[in-house]
């Protein structure tokens, strides 16, 4: 199972970016680098070496909510509600 996985990982196609560098930390809570500098790995990181793993998690819950909520206000104008 797990090397299914990573035979999955490995054809997947991530966005080509100047290697010449490390992403920069927007880039990897956009989800647009891959691994092993990706956003799975940086919350492993958070989790066992920093203890901080609810700090991304709000920061994810924060971004899925203003998604969420523009998704609505988008609907509610659709629907013409929003007098």
């Amino acid at each position: 199972m797990a090397s299914e996985k990573g035979q999955r990982l490995a054809r997947a196609k991530y966005p080509t970016y100047n290697r010449n560098r490390l992403p920069t930390l927007q880039e990897v809570l956009s989800r647009k680098t891959a691994p092993p500098v990706c956003l799975y790995n940086f919350y492993l990181y958070m989790r066992d070496r920093e203890c901080a793993s609810e700090y991304l998690d709000f920061y994810l819950d924060v971004l899925e909510h203003e998604v969420i909520c523009k998704a609505f206000v988008k609907d509610i104008k659709k629907l013409g509600l929003d007098q």
